[in-house]
């Protein structure tokens, strides 16, 4: 499997590849369209140029006349008719005798020598042998024009200008080409030494640079496998503000939601057995007392015990099931009249909260929402029945709803002993209770207020509670009323 370290790089260097060959034909055609992109008709004008000077200076200055044009950029080589050559001197001895008098009546054109090696050294010089074929001489000879640079002809040594001159009688050809040092040769070389240049730097940079992103990358990729192997304390410390930095920090917010997740889940499991493991032994208690043979009432006793444990249980198992079941329940809304619920859930209770002696008293507007009836019904249920539990006897019960900006806020207040403010953020968490004995006594198992936020927050909905240690409790369900835009049965 290819990293993204070695993916970045060769994608990095086929970039580069393209953009190099790209860079390169732009960049020469820029230079073939502008005003020195055909160095033959530049270097073919100086030839000519040279020719007629040639062709008019005096027999002892022709040499010299040659050896001043000549220079780093051109080189030049005098062709006669007969067969001779005539070369340019770089600080060495007379490359060629003095050319015939033609002026001289009668006298006879001596042949130039012939051609010998260029012993200097100059910068960008090219090879001292010109190879030019017999019939290129001959043309040129003839009064034609030869050029080959710049036009792409194919021969033995392409790239040179010929251009006839005549001293008197005497035919000559004067051959030019351009050395390295000629700016149609050298800014070719030097567009490609600087794009090599800046490909070996730019590639430097780039793997230092695709390091830096990957790097992060591959602690992040060790920090997932320790999370796979179920490590959820595992983090990384990313220094960065990029989106590699946010993805770090997003991964340290997962990580430590599931270390959450992981701690409530194992408390899950040990209040569950808890819960499950204390009426189960007290069953087992019973019944193996009943096995003595007690006395009746003392049977009656024990078997009340014993189906009230059972009863525990009953409960304890249906509420982990409703719990469970609204991880995917499916709300069935429709349009009901929650003030009007809300009394019928108070007329059920009427048996419990007259057996206490509680005085309920109730202030409820008319309330139009769309909801889950039987979900919203366990709500006022489990919340009256804490109420009237947690409630001692003679105590006072509140039903409020009241209608407060397109909401719904209702109210179940009891006049019981209260719950300490250390205990209040903790009481919709499972299982938990603010007074264990007090709550196993109610025959409580911690799920109901559990139950109640779900059901609520299903529905869009808050609840809230406050409480003060011997002055009760107040809980608040907010819903939204029914209106455009609410979602219909």
């Amino acid at each position: 499997m290819k990293s993204i370290y070695s993916r970045l790089v060769f994608t990095f260097m086929g970039v580069v590849a393209v953009s190099f060959v790209l860079t390169f034909l732009l960049s020469d055609w820029v230079y073939e369209s502008g005003p020195n992109g055909d160095p033959g008709r530049m270097i073919l004008g100086e030839s000519q140029r040279m020719a007629h000077i040639l062709s008019e200076v005096p027999d002892d200055l022709l040499q010299d006349v040659l050896d001043s044009f000549g220079s780093v950029q051109l080189e030049l080589l005098v062709a006669a008719e007969d067969g001779g050559e005539l070369r340019v001197r770089r600080g060495g001895p007379p490359a060629a005798s003095s050319l015939p008098d033609a002026e001289a009546d009668g006298a006879e054109a001596p042949a130039l020598e012939a051609p010998q090696s260029d012993s200097s050294s100059g910068s960008g010089r090219r090879s001292p042998d010109w190879n030019i074929p017999a019939s290129v001489k001959d043309s040129i000879f003839d009064g034609e024009t030869y050029r080959s640079l710049g036009t792409g002809e194919a021969g033995t040594d392409p790239g040179f200008i010929g251009v006839p001159f005549e001293r008197g009688e005497v035919r000559y050809a004067l051959f030019v080409r351009p050395t390295m040092a000629h700016p149609s040769q050298a800014v070719p070389r030097q567009m490609l030494i600087a794009l090599a240049i800046m490909i070996v730097i730019g590639t430097l940079l780039f793997l230092f640079a695709a390091r830096l992103i990957s790097n992060p990358l591959r602690r992040l990729s060790e920090a997932t496998r320790r999370v796979a192997a179920g490590d959820y304390n595992a983090s990384v410390a990313l220094a960065r503000r990029d989106e590699i930095g946010r993805l770090g920090e997003d991964f340290n917010q997962m990580t430590a939601e599931l270390s959450k997740i992981e701690a409530m889940r194992q408390e899950f499991v040990s209040n569950v057995s808890h819960e499950i493991q204390t009426p189960l032994t007290s069953i087992r208690g019973f019944a193996r007392a009943l096995q003595s043979d007690p006395a009746e009432a003392e049977r009656r006793e024990y078997l009340n015990i014993i189906d009230r444990e059972s009863e525990r249980l009953s409960k304890l198992s249906a509420n982990l099931l409703k719990l469970a079941s609204l991880d995917t329940v499916r709300l069935n809304l429709k349009p009901l009249r929650l003030d009007e619920q809300i009394r019928r859930s108070a007329a059920s209770c009427a048996p419990l909260w007259s057996a206490r002696s509680l005085e309920l008293s109730a202030d409820l507007e008319r309330a139009d929402i769309v909801g889950d009836e039987d979900l919203l019904s366990q709500v006022w249920l489990n919340l009256l029945s804490n109420a009237i539990k947690f409630t001692p006897e003679g105590g006072e019960l509140f039903l409020g709803a009241e209608l407060r900006g397109g909401e719904v806020i209702v109210t179940v207040r009891d006049t019981g002993q209260g719950i300490p403010a250390e205990d209040v953020p903790h009481v919709f968490d499972r299982f938990y209770k603010a007074d264990s004995s007090r709550s196993a006594k109610a025959g409580g198992s911690g799920l109901g207020l559990s139950i109640v936020q779900k059901i609520v927050r299903l529905h869009g909905g808050r609840v809230d509670i406050e409480s003060e240690p011997g002055r009760g409790t107040a809980v608040s369900v907010t819903l939204k009323l029914a209106g455009p835009g609410r979602p219909e049965a």
